[in-house]
């Protein structure tokens, strides 16, 4: 499960100004690069200031078997690798039957209820309810997050939100900041629009687009912190080969460079190279984060253990099923328009969409990992 490492207050506080650095230079780059690349190209670079972000929905290439399947193949193989190492998973455990250490707690059951009301009122339009319609999404992943720490809580004895709660409120705030920077990326690419908020104004839709996106990094680490309780899980992506970091320094100024190269091309020619804005976030972080810090979401791959890198990606499907299952019936919702894969959906999202998730949980944990203090080290442990 997640444990806090031994690190005194002497030692936080001597790395906060390193850390402010790094996620300052991590800060300009992810921004300034496609900034930069628009203005250089001689393109108007207003439409990517300012708050709310103003996206309207395009036209794109339509779909296109040979692309569809060229970006299936890898998915498929992503899909092979993951059975296969969830197999041998399997071998090593000896099935010791797990019991939960607690009982539901309370907290966990206001959680249950708060997604009953709320899954109803977003998915039904009452008239009584209509001036609120629009606001459904923060309740209902406030829910999610209380059930994914009661479970995990219930589980293991510990979570978040009885443990660390100053790093989870960190994380509602930084994760605030985290997908506005999509959002912006959404300038470029021009994937998802968003319906249903007309009835608010500006300012209103700043504040109700901020308390929704801070959402995203809690619900995703919450759940990664409850799937950490399965051993089955952990095994599986234990012991599976180290990573040779003897020359870290030089594998991560080829990772700062490949997440640029990937960041550039990818809002540059979004209609090719959309996939991209999904990945290049994590290579740059991991590389600056290496070069200034020391250390990365791959160190503990040197010692064989490779779960931060696998285990995000199955906490960020899980909560991509429930963003799409509750977006698609919403009235404030958002919706896609994808090149060349705009076909075969599951909900609102084109079935392929769903491989955006696996990378993005990597990132979400990266993300995760720049705060100061504890939870920047917590370490998972059997």
């Amino acid at each position: 499960m997640l444990k806090a490492g031994n690190l005194n207050k002497t030692q936080t506080h001597a790395g906060i100004p390193r850390l402010v650095f790094t996620l300052g230079l991590i800060a300009l780059v992810l921004t300034g690069l496609p900034l930069a690349v628009a203005w250089l190209s001689g393109q108007d670079i207003q439409p990517h200031l300012g708050l709310p972000h103003p996206v309207s929905p395009i036209e794109h290439a339509p779909f296109s078997w040979p692309v569809w399947i060229g970006m299936g193949v890898p998915v498929f193989i992503m899909i092979v690798v993951y059975v296969l190492l969830i197999r041998n998973g399997i071998k090593k455990n000896n099935f010791s039957k797990t019991r939960a250490v607690n009982t539901f707690p309370w907290w966990g059951k206001i959680g249950v209820l708060v997604i009953l009301v709320f899954w109803i009122l977003a998915w039904n339009r009452f008239e009584w309810f209509s001036e609120y319609q629009v606001h459904t999404f923060t309740p209902l992943w406030l829910g999610y997050i209380l059930i994914m720490n009661a479970l995990t809580w219930s589980r293991t004895g510990t979570c978040l939100l009885t443990a660390h709660p100053r790093y989870l409120a960190a994380l509602f705030l930084l994760s605030a900041l985290f997908w506005w920077y999509y959002e912006y990326l959404n300038t470029f690419i021009r994937n998802w629009h968003y319906v249903g908020t007309d009835s608010l104004g500006r300012v209103e839709l700043v504040i109700h687009s901020s308390l929704a996106y801070a959402t995203v990094l809690p619900a995703v680490i919450c759940t990664l912190h409850y799937f950490l309780g399965f051993s089955l899980l952990k095994n599986s992506f234990r012991g599976i080969g180290t990573l040779n970091l003897n020359n870290a320094r030089a594998l991560a100024w080829t990772a700062l460079f490949a997440g640029c190269a990937m960041l550039v091309t990818s809002t540059r020619y979004p209609e090719v190279f959309f996939p991209l804005v999904w990945i290049s976030p994590l290579f740059i972080i991991a590389g600056l984060q290496q070069l200034v810090q020391g250390h990365s979401i791959l160190s503990p791959a040197a010692h064989g253990d490779w779960t931060p890198v696998l285990m995000p990606p199955l906490a960020a499907l899980c909560c991509g099923f429930f963003w799409e299952l509750w977006n698609v019936k919403s009235l404030a919702h958002w919706e896609y328009s994808i090149p060349y894969v705009q076909a075969f959906h599951i909900f609102e999202m084109p079935a392929i969409g769903y491989a955006g998730y696996l990378p993005f949980g990597v990132v979400c944990l990266s993300v995760a990992w720049l705060l100061p203090g504890t939870g920047r080290r917590l370490e998972m442990q059997t």
